[in-house]
């Protein structure tokens, strides 16, 4: 079973690979809560490559909100993972958003981030890293 928790985010481990599934309405409190389970989790060795699926979720942030999600997820996980991030949006029209999420992660915190239509492209991305 995944751990997951009560805003609806939930993660899997794939060898290196760490899934993240965002749910439908994501929460900022709901993130936290699941970057703190990754980082405190001792099954995901430091190193680990985050693909973030988010073809669930029904939102597309704003840029302010982009960048709070960039600087807390870095923050939380910078130790344990490793400067690559693969992204699933819901929709390839959302390429403003996407846009600004690889721009804000790589100039606050060097974060290589890949999108792909698919979980597995992303997962092939991650393991050449």
């Amino acid at each position: 079973m995944s751990p997951s928790n009560p805003d609806g985010y939930s993660y899997s481990t794939h060898g290196r690979v760490v899934v993240v599934r965002t749910p439908q309405t994501p929460v900022l409190e709901g993130a936290r809560n699941i970057f703190v389970a990754l980082r405190d989790d001792p099954a995901i060795a430091k190193g680990a490559l985050l693909l973030v699926d988010a073809r669930e979720s029904e939102v597309d942030l704003a840029p302010a909100l982009v960048r709070n999600r960039v600087e807390l997820m870095w923050s939380l996980l910078g130790a344990k993972f490793a400067p690559f991030m693969a992204m699933v949006p819901r929709s390839p029209n959302t390429g403003l958003t996407i846009q600004r999420v690889q721009m804000d992660a790589f100039v606050f915190a060097g974060i290589q981030i890949g999108i792909f239509p698919t979980v597995d492209e992303a997962r092939q991305w991650l393991e050449l890293h």
